[in-house]
C-alpha cells in the first residue's frame, strides 16, 4: 500500500496527538528540585530521581504479591505521579508538613488544582486508590527514603538528622509492610 492514504482507515479522534511544549516541560523542574533541602547531606537527590526509585520499589514489592493487572496499573500510575505536583510547589519536607498541619490544607488545594489541570485522566488513581495500592506506594516511598539514608551513611554522613530520617523510614517500612500483610490476610479469608 505504498503511496496510499492510510488516514482514511483511522478515525481522526483515535489518532495520537503530539504533546505540547508546555506538557513536555511541565514536570521538568522535578529534575532540579532537591529533596531534604533543609538537612545536612552529602549527596543531593532530586524529586525526579526519587520518583524513579519509588517506581522501581513498587515493581519489587508487586513481584512478591498476587495483584490484578488493574491494581498493578494503579500502583505504577500513582508511583509516577505521587510527587509531580512538586513541580509547582517545590519539595516541602515531611517534617515541615508534620510540624505545620495548616500548611497541608494549602498544599492539598494546590495539589488538587494541579492534578485536575495536568492529570485529570488519573484523578481516581491519585485520590481514590485501593488500600493495597496506597500502602504499596507508601512502602515504596519509605524504601526510597531508607535507600537515600543508607547511601548518606555509606558516604560518611553521621549527622543527627540522617539518623532521625533513617529510623523514621524504618518505622514507616514496618508500618506499611504490616498494613499490606493485614490486607492480604483479610483478602485470603
Amino acid at each position: 500500500r505504498i503511496g496510499s492514504d492510510w488516514s482514511s482507515d483511522v478515525c481522526s479522534s483515535d489518532l495520537l496527538e503530539l504533546l505540547s511544549k508546555e506538557s513536555i516541560m511541565s514536570e521538568y523542574p522535578l529534575k532540579k528540585i532537591i529533596r531534604y533541602n533543609h538537612r545536612s547531606r552529602l549527596q543531593d537527590e532530586s524529586v525526579a530521581e526519587h520518583t524513579c526509585f519509588v517506581s522501581l520499589f513498587c515493581l519489587k514489592i508487586m513481584a512478591q504479591l498476587n495483584l490484578t493487572h488493574e491494581q498493578e496499573r494503579q500502583v505504577l500510575i500513582l508511583a509516577a505521579l505521587h510527587d509531580t505536583c512538586e513541580s509547582r510547589t517545590s519539595d516541602i519536607p515531611h517534617d515541615v508538613k508534620a510540624n505545620y498541619p495548616e500548611m497541608q490544607q494549602i498544599l492539598d488545594r494546590i495539589e488538587q488544582d494541579y492534578y485536575k489541570e495536568h492529570w485529570k485522566n488519573y484523578l481516581g488513581e491519585v485520590y481514590k486508590p485501593e488500600p493495597i495500592v496506597y500502602n504499596i506506594l507508601k512502602l515504596a516511598d519509605a524504601y526510597s527514603v531508607y535507600q537515600w539514608c543508607l547511601n548518606e551513611k555509606a558516604l560518611g554522613n553521621s549527622s543527627d538528622c540522617i539518623g532521625e530520617i533513617y529510623f523514621e523510614s524504618k518505622e514507616r517500612i514496618d508500618k506499611y509492610t504490616n498494613e499490606i500483610n493485614k490486607l492480604i490476610e483479610k483478602e485470603a479469608k
